[in-house]
């Protein structure tokens, strides 16, 4: 028996369950879908995985988190389904993707209202699971998801830690780095309060576009983070008091002093003062026909990829599509991406031993190994954190970003390999600055990324060529 069936799948058949209507986004860990669940009416996101012969521990620890999780600020899972080596993931729906989609395909930042009632939302999202103690530990504005009504919900539980009823501490490192609290970055003890660090990272980054330190390399962030003084808003004045004040209280880097969510909720003007979630809806509504447009094209582009590679996937070979029927109205991830759901080593960063070379828990899984030095191996290659943080950038839809700066019109500038220069002066904006600055990290990310790919695939021709000679050389 394969590891896959021990999953808690329905013994119904998936495609007579749901009728799929649009293709959604791809990414390296399967495809994700718009479908309509025939059993209520109701509109759903469907990803698809292949699994086959494929260790699904991690995969089922987030389907127990998931199962769980009964709150209306976070996403719910509707049910598992298995078809053809394919595990089918059924989520709620949430037509205006993540905050990062929506700054990213919109070309702009959160007013401070605005802000205010997601931070409240994401609050009573980690209120909830912090009292089941649960800690997110990812959180980010590419995990808060919006819904038409204007609701926010916490999403991508991959990397989310289930404690024992004593709200245990932790001592793994993981998360993503310019939001990650620097306790966790130290890999001493920490608990749900690493969340609170998080959200107000994650506040700075919906009121400027980017979190702090975002233009240093994530490696560089881990040892930035914990030695500086805590962050703020790059013009303190422009924004009120009270927003101020929320991020002097919830960035105090000795965690003890932070509030937990409930205090924060509670006592906090910043949230207390929060408007009503219609001013999240009226947001969603003005911003959906650009989201849609952008969604349709994607989803264009993808078909275009799918037949001139001659690949063929789960639109073959488990769904049909029903034609005529735009990839639009969102998800829980944008088009090039899998981040709500993702299966397996996503869980950004651990520490992978101890200095005593003990190994790490059970569930601290993720791709980027951080080893101390007096066990780690002479000689080491890449750390494999590069293939996690390759995946985020798919992930993170500022790569497509519109920039009246950007020449290209949003495609990546290849500025090494092309000498081409930084056209920017002292009287553009600070938006458009910040702008650029996106576009410019982009497209190193994307130059570095082209080069390796490159050399792997010469590497995997060389490898085929060898292991062709060997057999060859068997067989004499």
């Amino acid at each position: 028996m394969s590891k896959h069936n021990k999953l808690p799948t329905s013994a119904q058949d998936p495609t007579e369950v749901f009728e799929i209507l649009a293709k959604l986004g791809e990414g390296s860990y399967g495809s994700v879908y718009k479908a309509l669940d025939k059993r209520d009416g109701k509109i759903v996101a469907i990803k698809v995985l292949e699994i086959e012969n494929e260790d699904t521990t991690e995969l089922q620890r987030e389907i127990n988190i998931l199962k769980d999780c009964h709150s209306e600020f976070i996403v719910a899972y509707k049910g598992t389904f298995e078809k053809d080596g394919h595990i089918w993931i059924v989520m709620e729906y949430c037509a205006g993707g993540s905050i990062c989609d929506l700054m990213a395909i919109c070309e702009r930042t959160l007013q401070e209202d605005q802000i205010a009632v997601v931070v409240k939302q994401a609050l009573m999202g980690l209120e909830y699971l912090h009292s089941q103690y649960k800690i997110h530990r990812d959180i980010k504005a590419g995990n808060i998801l919006l819904t038409a009504d204007g609701d926010c919900k916490l999403a991508d539980f991959g990397v989310s830690a289930e404690l024992t009823n004593t709200m245990a501490k932790r001592k793994t490192v993981i998360g993503t780095p310019y939001w990650m609290a620097p306790e966790v970055l130290q890999s001493t003890e920490y608990d749900g309060k690493a969340d609170i660090w998080s959200l107000a990272i994650t506040s700075i980054e919906m009121a400027v576009g980017e979190p702090p330190h975002s233009n240093v390399h994530p490696m560089r962030a881990i040892f930035l983070i914990p030695n500086s003084p805590p962050p703020a808003l790059p013009d303190p004045s422009q924004w009120s008091a009270d927003f101020n004040d929320f991020l002097r209280v919830c960035l105090k880097k000795d965690p003890t002093g932070r509030p937990t969510a409930s205090d924060l909720l509670k006592t906090h003007p910043f949230v207390l003062k929060a408007g009503k979630k219609s001013i999240i809806a009226a947001l969603v509504d003005e911003c959906m026909p650009a989201i849609d447009e952008y969604r349709e094209n994607e989803a264009k582009d993808i078909e275009e990829q799918s037949n001139s590679s001659g690949t063929s996937g789960p639109d073959s070979t488990l769904v049909k599509v029903k034609p005529n029927i735009a990839a639009n109205s969102g998800t829980m991830l944008s088009a090039n991406n899998s981040s709500t759901m993702v299966y397996s080593n996503d869980g950004t960063m651990v520490a992978n031993k101890g200095a005593d070379g003990s190994e790490p828990d059970d569930d601290d899984y993720g791709t980027m190994v951080v080893q101390d030095p007096k066990t780690a191996p002479k000689g080491a290659q890449q750390p494999s954190y590069m293939n996690h943080f390759r995946d985020e950038e798919k992930k993170n839809n500022f790569a497509t970003m519109k920039s009246k700066n950007d020449p290209n019109g949003g495609d990546f500038v290849h500025f090494f390999r092309t000498g081409k220069k930084l056209e920017v002066s002292p009287d553009q904006s600070l938006v458009e600055l910040q702008n650029m600055l996106i576009v410019l990290n982009k497209a190193y990310d994307e130059e570095s990324n082209a080069l390796e790919r490159f050399y792997d695939q010469r590497k995997k021709e060389l490898l085929d060529l060898i292991k062709q000679k060997k057999a060859a050389d068997a067989r004499k």
